[in-house]
C-alpha cells in the first residue's frame, strides 16, 4: 500500500472515533457529495460569525499543511448558515443514530438557499460562474491552488488558453499525486508555472483585483458535489493573494519542462 492509502486509512480511523465522540451529543448527517468546509457560530442569533475554509477539521490541516480561511461578516455568515441548513435537511443521505449512520430522506420543507456572497458548487452555478468570470478578459497575474488536478475540467482549460496568450500564470499543487500529473504537465506545457508542496490542501484562486477561497477541488469531483466558496475584493483579496503570492516565491519543487515530475 503506498503512502496516500495509508493516509486514507489513518483519516477512515480518525473518521470513526470522531463519529463516536459525537453521537448522542451532536445531530450528524452526511452525503457522498458533502465537500464544503465551513463553520458558523450564532447563525440564528444577531450577530452569525463564520469562515469559508479550505481545510477539512484534523490536526494536520490546522498545524501542518497550506491551508486559507476567510473571516466572514454577519451577513455573509447568516448566507453560509442557509446553505448548510439546506444540505443539512434537503441533501443528506444518512444520520448517525446511536453509533450506526442510517439511511435519511430529504425533509422537503427547507427551500433552496439563494445566495448573493457564497458561492456554491453541484446543482448551483455560482462557484463555476465566478471562476470563468475572473479569469475572463485580462485577469493579470493568476495564481490557482488546489489539492486536486484534472486535465478535463474547464478551468484548467482557461488558465491553459491564459497561459498560452502570454498571461503570468502560477499553479500550486500537492506534490506525489499521479493523477493530477496529466493536468499538471498540460498547464507546464501551456507555459504555466507549476510549483509543488508536500502537505498543500488549499483551493483558491487569485487575480491582480479578485480572489475565491473554495473547497472545491479542479478535478473531476470539483464543482460538482456540495461545495462552498466566497469571491473577494480589497483588502481581504490582497490578503489571501499575498498568503498563496508567498508560496508561490518559496516552492519546494517546480515542474519542469521536460517529460518527468
Amino acid at each position: 500500500m503506498g503512502p496516500e492509502g495509508g493516509h486514507i486509512r489513518a483519516a477512515r480511523r480518525r473518521h470513526v472515533r470522531t463519529l463516536n465522540r459525537l453521537k448522542g451529543a451532536a445531530l450528524v448527517r452526511s452525503s457522498d457529495v458533502f465537500h464544503a468546509k465551513a463553520v458558523v457560530a450564532d447563525p440564528m442569533g444577531g450577530s452569525p460569525r463564520g469562515v469559508i475554509m479550505t481545510a477539512n477539521l484534523t490536526r494536520e490541516a490546522l498545524d501542518r499543511n497550506e491551508e486559507l480561511f476567510a473571516v466572514l461578516d454577519a451577513a455573509e455568515a447568516a448566507e453560509a448558515a442557509m446553505v448548510m441548513r439546506e444540505a443539512l435537511w434537503e441533501r443528506a443521505t444518512h444520520e448517525l443514530i446511536g453509533g450506526d449512520l442510517r439511511s435519511c430522506k430529504p425533509l422537503d420543507r427547507v427551500g433552496r438557499a439563494e445566495t448573493i456572497w457564497i458561492l456554491q458548487g453541484g446543482s448551483h452555478p455560482q462557484l463555476a460562474g465566478r471562476l470563468a468570470g475572473m479569469l475572463g478578459g485580462d485577469p493579470g497575474r493568476v495564481v490557482a491552488s488546489s489539492f486536486g488536478w484534472d486535465a478535463s475540467h474547464p478551468v484548467v482549460e482557461w488558465l491553459c488558453a491564459l497561459a498560452r496568450g502570454g498571461t503570468d500564470v502560477t499553479v500550486l499543487a500537492r506534490k506525489g499525486r499521479p493523477g493530477a500529473m496529466e493536468a499538471l504537465r498540460m498547464l507546464r506545457s501551456a507555459g504555466a508555472r507549476v510549483a509543488g508542496f508536500t502537505w498543500l490542501h488549499a483551493k483558491a484562486l487569485v487575480t491582480e483585483s479578485q480572489a475565491i477561497v473554495m473547497s472545491a477541488n479542479i478535478d473531476s469531483s470539483g464543482l460538482g458535489g456540495f461545495e462552498t466558496g466566497i469571491a473577494l475584493d480589497g483588502e481581504r483579496a490582497s490578503r489571501v493573494r499575498a498568503a498563496v503570492g508567498g508560496w508561490a516565491d518559496n516552492w519546494e519543487f517546480e515542474l519542469s519542462g521536460g517529460p518527468g515530475p
